[in-house]
């Protein structure tokens, strides 16, 4: 080396940097040259030898994730699924390891499914959001699962729905008692603002008898305020899973507002379920959380699994309903025909305002139709629900065991194939037939199709709460006022709304006027 050096009239330490160069040279093209051939043998096994290869799907989806996480950034996913599926069939490859289907006879083999009430196709980590206890909704072990269930599907019955019903309308009526304040000096209202604020303030009372009093101070809780930016948190969340080597980079790449959303919904949550348990003899009516304490002596579930399901009792409460009612507003007050049918069979049925009950709203047919069309034109669960196969039929396409299965929700509920008129509200398509606005237009609808709060074991079993709290607060607003929407020419809500873990909605303007005669 020396010698080298000496003939080239270079100093050791020289030719040494030049061959450490070299070698980080060579060792860069080997890299690339690796790199390459493991790209090309990868992309050619999944194209063409992977158990899935003979699916149709967009080329990219095949061979990468980044067809998936492209359309969810975006906010459009379910749109992209449904064009997927015009294209390719009704099954198709999303990405390499993944298929979605659109029939109905595929969700209720992939959701319904099930043995001993135990589902068949298990839960993938498409929910966990890091902790040790992922809650009911994103427990993975069926068994554990059912079991949470037994605890918590006594919340839903009847009698306990009846017991509930006196802290849904002192809520409701203190929403309509400051809308009616509000209207005296300024009759146009944010309504997205105060939905949220009313489910919200509902959601928490319900779930672990706190009062939030949003509608009441007409301002949002730190924790509303968090929850509504947890969307891009989500998304980031359940899509990096999928980029393993680059998700601890991510994180840092984000803006902290972000990265620290659930983070500090947790902390907001723990706090809520450590103010419960210390007065948890001095709740003034009964809440989901006193179902999950034991009354035999036995020691109470960690604090950590109390506070996993409690998230779920708030992120349930709320989200499904703020969207139903949002929605429901937005479609009423655009198409003015269909209001006013609403708003007459309310006010011919009810002469006063404390005659609106849960009871007799189970007799308002098209107050539910209302509800329903909303929850189908605007689908709560649009993103699918994945599933592993275990090996098993689904719509007479085998699914290879280990293979991630989903549905689409939007796809399927906007599909003219299902739903005549399918992008168009129209209440009627869920009348009886001796209803005097039924339209037999509508009679060859699959309600198969339709399936807003999911099926089988996992299905939502808060759905008749869901009901009860959608009949009276629409009620109640459309007995007591009369509506317009000033802002509808300017919104589109198909166009404006976008998905990411939770629906971004647009503003909703609404000029209040108090009905004749009308008081709460």
């Amino acid at each position: 080396m020396d010698k080298l050096a000496a003939d080239y009239g270079l100093q050791p330490i020289a030719i040494n940097r030049i061959i450490s160069a070299l070698d980080a040279g060579l060792l860069l093209r080997y890299s690339l040259t690796i790199l390459f051939i493991y790209a090309i043998g990868r992309g050619t096994y999944l194209s063409f030898l992977h158990p899935l290869a003979k699916f149709p799907g967009p080329k990219l989806a095949a061979v990468s994730n980044v067809w998936y996480a492209y359309h969810w950034f975006t906010g459009r996913y379910p749109w992209a699924l449904e064009a997927a599926f015009e294209k390719y069939g009704d099954v198709v490859r999303v990405s390499p390891n993944e298929l979605a289907f659109i029939t109905p006879n595929a969700g209720k083999a992939i959701y319904g499914s099930a043995t001993k009430n135990r589902e068949i196709f298990r839960k993938t980590d498409f929910q966990e959001i890091g902790e040790n206890e992922p809650g009911i909704t994103a427990e993975k072990d069926p068994e554990v699962h059912r079991q949470i269930a037994k605890q918590i599907v006594p919340a839903f019955s009847a009698k306990a729905l009846r017991k509930q019903e006196d802290v849904i309308h002192q809520h409701v009526d203190g929403f309509v008692a400051q809308i009616r304040k509000q209207a005296m000096t300024d009759d146009i209202i944010e309504m997205q603002q105060w939905i949220d604020w009313l489910v919200f303030d509902i959601a928490g009372d319900m779930a672990y008898g706190r009062e939030f009093d949003q509608v009441k101070n007409l301002k949002s809780s730190t924790f509303l305020s968090t929850l509504n930016k947890v969307g891009l948190w989500g998304t980031t969340n359940q899509v990096t899973r999928r980029f393993r080597m680059l998700r601890p980079f991510v994180w840092f790449l984000i803006p902290p507002s972000v990265a620290l959303t659930v983070p500090t919904l947790l902390r907001l949550n723990r706090q809520e379920i450590r103010h419960r348990m210390s007065r948890r003899d001095e709740i003034k009516h009964p809440d989901y959380i006193e179902l999950l304490l034991p009354k035999d002596g036995k020691p109470d579930p960690t604090e950590d699994w109390i506070l996993a399901q409690a998230n779920v009792f708030i992120v349930a409460g709320f989200d499904p309903i703020t969207n139903l009612i949002s929605s429901a507003m937005y479609y009423l007050l655009t198409n003015t025909d269909k209001y006013g049918h609403a708003q007459k069979e309310i006010r011919d049925e009810f002469a006063e305002y404390n005659d609106i009950t849960g009871d007799r709203l189970q007799t308002m047919k098209y107050l539910q139709a209302v509800i329903d069309e909303s929850l189908r034109i605007h689908t709560n669960a649009a993103f699918g629900l994945p599933r592993m196969s275990p090996g098993y039929d689904v719509d007479g396409t085998f699914v290879p065991p280990g293979v991630t299965v989903q549905t689409c929700s939007f796809a399927t509920t906007h599909a003219e194939r299902y739903f005549t008129d399918a992008r168009s509200f129209h209440p009627e398509r869920w009348l009886p037939s001796s209803h005097p606005l039924y339209n037999p237009r509508y009679g060859s609808d699959d309600r198969r199709a339709f399936t807003p709060f999911s099926q089988g074991p996992r299905g939502c079993p808060g759905s008749n709460a869901g009901y009860l709290q959608g009949r009276i607060i629409l009620a109640k607003l459309l007995w007591s006022f009369d509506m317009e929407l000033t802002n509808k020419d300017a919104i589109d809500w198909e166009k404006d709304i976008k998905l990411f873990a939770i629906w971004i909605r647009p503003d909703l303007f609404v000029r209040f006027r108090p009905a004749n005669g009308n008081k709460t």
